[in-house]
């Protein structure tokens, strides 16, 4: 910790600085990502294997298969004065190979019907990850037999917790509406009660939004797998009880596959949705949503608000993994490596912008294995899904 200076902002845990240092780092990080995104489109998918930040360092790394072709773009007009961060490393496997690798393990899950497994690229260990839990090892032998060949990083956790089932029953009392003004934020519980499972459920708060066709009509947006014909509830921070909620309405739109998103329409005239996520920070109990423009560096930072873990920050490890469960499957995932809960699914996936008030909300939790990663399922993926008109509520 840093002695003697304020951490109140989930970010200062991550980059281990206080909060009055937190505008000069949210500047030197965007620089970075500008050198990132300035770089990339000098880079094949054949001479290297991808870029990624790195913050404490201040740099920008390239994986190189090919150092001559580095030395040609480090040389070129628009990336020499950038030098200074840029650093070229030696790496075996080019970003068209594993994506290639990608690519065939999805056929494989498919055909082997393989169980709460996330596969991405890591860039940073140039190589293929993928994800499971040590209670699922059993049942996706025949999965990971079947990759084999392509030697890629399995990684497992514990948990008795299937990957899209970040929802959470906690408790079983009847709810009851209540006739009062009840502002609701990203990153709020959502309760909920189905009648064909025999019992209820928790998730988080996506983002507010409006149909494209008639702003009048509002919604939450939410995961997918929290998808249920039943009422669903507004469930405060650290509510004590699940009596006497106030109803939010019911679900116009859900759905698994290929994006794990479900809508929920605002029927209830006594809720006030806003384009803010809930804070831990006392100061800034309000994140204002200011866009949905989606960072795409690897190593920038990410941050969830969720109803039991509240808010947390990592960084992005991928930007394009998938998940595979059984007959479900959601591709072109974002990973990030932070901490998430039973009943976080579906709140809000930010990053800051250059001041502790305003951010980008970048998608929502899907799912996650353990304190080390969280699965995301992109907004730009949901706003481009058919059958749905939505609009994402900003400031």
């Amino acid at each position: 910790m840093v002695r003697g200076q304020s951490q109140n902002e989930p970010l200062t845990i991550l980059w281990n600085i206080s909060d009055a240092e937190i505008p000069d780092a949210l500047q030197r990080e965007m620089n970075l990502i500008t050198v990132d995104k300035t770089l990339k489109p000098f880079l094949d998918d054949f001479n290297f294997g991808g870029t990624y930040i790195d913050f404490s360092l201040n740099m920008v790394f390239v994986k190189t298969i090919n150092f001559t072709k580095a030395k040609e773009i480090i040389n070129l007009t628009q990336i020499n004065p950038h030098e200074n961060f840029i650093t070229f490393k030696g790496a075996l496997n080019s970003t068209n190979r594993l994506k290639s690798v990608v690519n065939e393990m999805f056929v494989l899950a498919d055909n082997h019907e393989a169980h709460a497994i996330c596969v991405y690229i890591d860039v940073i260990l140039n190589n293929v990850v993928i994800a499971s839990f040590f209670n699922e090892a059993k049942n996706n032998t025949p999965f990971f037999d079947s990759v084999k060949i392509y030697h890629p990083i399995l990684k497992f956790y514990d948990s008795d917790e299937e990957i899209v089932g970040n929802s959470s029953s906690i408790n079983n009392k009847k709810l009851r509406k209540r006739n009062i003004k009840n502002v609701i934020l990203a990153g709020d519980g959502l309760d909920y009660e189905d009648n064909k499972i025999g019992e209820g459920g928790t998730c988080s708060c996506g983002f507010w939004a409006r149909n494209s066709l008639n702003p009048n009509i509002s919604y939450i947006g939410t995961a997918g797998h929290c998808f249920t014909n039943q009422d669903y509830y507004h469930l405060p921070w650290d509510s004590p009880t699940t009596e006497n909620l106030t109803s939010i309405g019911k679900t116009a739109f859900g759905a698994t596959t290929p994006q794990d998103f479900s809508l929920i329409q605002i029927s209830n005239k006594d809720i006030q949705p806003r384009a803010a996520i809930r804070n831990t920070n006392p100061l800034f109990q309000e994140l204002l949503i200011k866009d949905g423009n989606a960072v795409s560096s690897h190593g920038a930072h990410l941050c969830l608000s969720g109803y039991f873990t509240h808010v947390t920050c990592g960084y992005i490890k991928a930007l394009d993994g998938f998940y595979f469960e059984e007959d479900r499957f959601s591709d072109s995932v974002t990973i990030m490596s932070a901490k998430s809960a039973i009943g976080d699914s579906g709140g809000p996936i930010f990053r800051y912008q250059l001041d502790l008030k305003h951010v980008s909300l970048n998608g929502i939790t899907l799912g996650g294995f353990g304190d080390e990663l969280t699965i995301v399922t992109k907004l730009d993926l949901i706003l481009d899904l058919e059958d749905v008109n939505i609009e994402l509520v900003t400031v």
